[in-house]
């Protein structure tokens, strides 16, 4: 079958594959494995794949990746290894896989990765960590990845990260920290990270953050600190990022906020305890005066093909002092600020 260039094998049994798996199978493009029992991989399983761009073994059983295991799929573009039993991945394993664009590891329960586990990968522009068991990202765990545009580590059980976690990561344009567990960021864990555009740190455990954390970003265009533990933001936080069009502070535990970024197209501060005294006058002003970057109402987030699009308050609620607690900041009377 040397003309065969599609090959769906998913949602069946496999439990396993011999080596020599598909020999002569000169012209397959994609191979899918999907949705099987297969338990392991051996080194030699796909030594005569030469042209495929597309392995799928996503929801199978595989424990661990060992040294060599994709060796001979040089043309490799997309390996998806989502949703295994993976806890393991030796030094080496991704050797040999010098087109692969696309790696998805996610739903694996890694807990680490050893600094090498990468190497040899520079053509890869996505990866995806998420819900992975991480729990710290040690100096070199991406080194060699000189070329990766998007990163996601969502979900990943992530409390620690070292100054340089994400060093060599110089092409980097999405980071994605979501939901995981991060009370402290080093000041120089975005060294080195200047094509950056989208960073989500939403839901973690951030309560203040270094005065410089944010420098190196200056194509910084979405930022997202949702859902932490914030409490103030150092003066001139944001003051470099000149790019920065969207940025989110929602459900934090903000009492003042002085709008720095002069390029904002929206901008979300609902759910924090604001204190409506004189420092929060220039933010009154502000909101009041760019409706469209802090509207009263935004359009929520809809995902899934079920999912009704809404909208969600963007409210700047006054928990103090007493005479306007409850009241939106936009709606407090100007003399209540006429002694500032």
């Amino acid at each position: 079958m040397r003309a065969l260039r599609w090959l769906d094998l998913s949602h069946n049994r496999v439990a396993s594959l011999p080596e020599d798996a598909f020999p002569g199978l000169l012209g397959l493009h994609v191979l899918r494995l999907a949705h099987n029992a297969i338990g392991s991989l051996r080194p030699r399983s796909f030594k005569d794949l030469h042209f495929l761009e597309e392995l799928q073994l996503g929801h199978n059983r595989i424990r661990q990746l060992a040294e060599k295991t994709f060796e001979g799929l040089g043309q490799l573009e997309v390996l998806t290894l989502n949703d295994n039993q993976i806890q393991e991945v030796k030094a080496g394993a991704f050797l040999g896989l010098f087109n692969v664009a696309v790696v998805n590891l996610s739903g694996n329960c890694l807990q680490t990765l050893s600094g090498q586990v990468f190497r040899g990968l520079a053509t890869l522009h996505s990866l995806h960590l998420e819900g992975s068991c991480l729990g710290r990202l040690g100096p070199q765990t991406f080194a060699g990845l000189s070329g990766l545009r998007r990163l996601f580590l969502k979900d990943s059980g992530i409390s620690s990260l070292e100054e340089r976690s994400l060093g060599g990561l110089h092409s980097l344009q999405e980071l994605d920290l979501t939901s995981n567990q991060l009370s402290h960021l080093p000041r120089g864990l975005f060294q080195g990270l200047s094509q950056l555009e989208y960073l989500l740190l939403s839901g973690n455990q951030l309560s203040a953050l270094p005065a410089d954390l944010l420098r190196p970003l200056q194509r910084a265009f979405w930022l997202d600190l949702s859902h932490n533990r914030l409490e103030v933001l150092p003066e001139g936080l944001f003051s470099t990022l000149g790019q920065l069009r969207y940025l989110s502070l929602r459900n934090n535990s903000l009492q003042t906020f002085l709008p720095q970024p002069p390029g904002l197209e929206r901008l979300w501060l609902e759910g924090n305890p604001w204190d409506c005294r004189c420092p929060l006058r220039a933010l009154r002003d502000f909101a009041l005066q760019n409706p469209s970057v802090v509207p009263r109402s935004v359009q929520a987030v809809c995902e899934g093909d079920d999912c009704q699009p809404g909208y969600t308050y963007n409210n700047i609620t006054c928990a103090s002092p007493a005479n306007v607690s409850g009241l939106d900041l936009r709606d407090v009377g100007e003399d209540h600020f006429a002694h500032c």
